[in-house]
């Protein structure tokens, strides 16, 4: 990872805005928006890269392609926490 600073993705907006608020603002991350209806070949070059996804609980949420299975883990090998 070198000096680069930890990255944490979202999708279109973070369930709390504190929380956004307080990422956003921490020089120790790098927060992430990203628009669940963007091009696949935009997303996965972000996503393959990242150590933290913030996602919510509600299935429905997110396209089937961007929920957190062993397919996805696969295309972030860096990925630490969700």
């Amino acid at each position: 990872m070198g000096s680069q600073l930890p990255r944490i993705v979202y999708f279109d907006r973070m369930m709390h805005e504190d929380g956004r608020r307080v990422l956003a603002e921490s020089p120790e991350v790098a927060l992430v928006r990203l628009e669940r209806e963007a091009p696949e070949d935009e997303i996965w070059p972000v996503m393959a890269s990242i150590q933290g996804y913030q996602i919510g609980s509600a299935r429905q949420e997110l396209p089937r392609h961007l929920h957190t299975d062993a397919a996805l883990l696969v295309r972030c090998p860096a990925l630490l926490v969700v």
